[in-house]
């Protein structure tokens, strides 16, 4: 098999960052200097020259920071709004609308409640957001104030932009199988985090359709995958029996899994009735959303090929059959590990 596999993507790391200082004079001995500061790094792909290192401070429960800025700042609350300018809209939906906002010169994104109807969904939204603000996976949380709250701002949008942005001049060099097939695996493993996190097993409900599920992550400028839109993730609690529904209207199509559809063909829906289900319907839906992650990209026929069995497995009518997000992730790794050993010329910083 000769495929060439290349990526020069350096996903964020946290690094411990030693400054020394070296002095010496005639016979005198070296003095040094160190200062260490946490820094989660990463290669800018929006910057001007393409791959500027980037760096921002990791900070703690209650604080952010933004590329450029030297220490931690307190989330921003009412207080700080003054300061806050909406620029424009970006998008928005039934529970939130989105707008470009500057704060001391620097992007960031408003959320507004849209409408008073969908207020529980809002704050549920907002909890989610605060609960896994320790996370690289989830958006990161500048502040808050009534039914406003403030996350930041990457440029490269939702990763319905993704074949878009490919396509441009400045990551068009990134147009390639291994950065698509990193995408599956960043996918998933946002996924494994959210079906085994410290705050219960958590569904993503707004994905009834691929549309609407590519929406719900935003693509970094360090060309990573960040959930964004929590407003629709229940818990599933098994030990207790609890299942979940996704919404209280019948669904459709086949994007969804089967157990999200109306089972009882000789009456009309009732949402009382609707059995509920667990985060199995999430795996149900990796095939169709890796499919789209991989588009046409060259040798995409030969990686689909080592695929298949989990893929299949993903797609088992029973929920039970199903793997868990971990085993697909430790599957995708498997072929990846697989292309690299096949191909020297596979160059991959991590």
């Amino acid at each position: 098999m000769n495929i060439q596999l290349t990526a020069a993507i350096i996903l964020p790391v946290v690094a411990s960052i030693t400054i020394a200082w070296y002095y010496t004079q005639g016979g005198g001995s070296n003095i040094e200097i160190s200062l260490q500061s946490r820094l989660i790094c990463w290669n800018d792909y929006t910057s001007e020259n393409n791959k500027e290192l980037t760096c921002r401070p990791d900070c703690q429960r209650g604080y952010f920071s933004l590329p450029g800025m030297s220490s931690c700042h307190p989330l921003l609350s009412c207080a700080d709004m003054k300061e806050v300018d909406i620029v424009e809209p970006l998008g928005g939906g039934a529970v939130k609308m989105v707008y470009l906002a500057h704060w001391k010169g620097y992007k960031i994104v408003v959320n507004t409640l849209a409408t008073d109807f969908h207020t529980e969904d809002f704050e549920h939204g907002l909890e989610m957001v605060r609960k896994f603000q320790q996370s690289s996976h989830v958006i990161q949380l500048i502040g808050s104030c009534g039914y406003s709250f403030l996350t930041e701002y990457h440029q490269f949008g939702s990763l319905e932009n993704l074949s878009n942005l490919l396509g441009t001049e400045k990551l068009a060099p990134y147009n390639t199988l291994a950065f698509r097939f990193k995408l599956c695996i960043n996918y998933v493993n946002i996924l494994e985090f959210l079906h085994s996190s410290q705050h219960g097993a958590r569904i993503m409900c707004d994905s009834n359709d691929l549309r609407k599920t590519l929406n719900q992550y935003l693509l970094t400028s360090g060309l990573r995958i960040v959930v964004n839109d929590l407003d629709a993730l229940p818990e599933v609690d098994k030990s207790a029996g609890k299942n979940i529904k996704c919404g209280h209207v019948e669904l459709f199509g086949d994007f969804v899994a089967p157990e999200q559809l109306w089972p009882f063909d000789d009456r009309e829906f009732n949402d009382i009735e609707m059995p509920g289900y667990d985060e199995k319907t999430d795996i149900w839906k990796i095939p169709k959303v890796c499919a789209h992650f991989l588009g046409d990209a060259l040798d995409v026929s030969v990686l689909s090929f080592h695929l298949f069995k989990i893929h299949k497995q993903c797609q088992s009518v029973d929920p039970s059959q199903r793997p868990t997000a971990k085993e697909v992730v430790d599957e995708y790794q498997r072929v990846w590990k697989l292309f690299e050993l096949e191909d020297e010329q596979s160059h991959f910083i991590c």
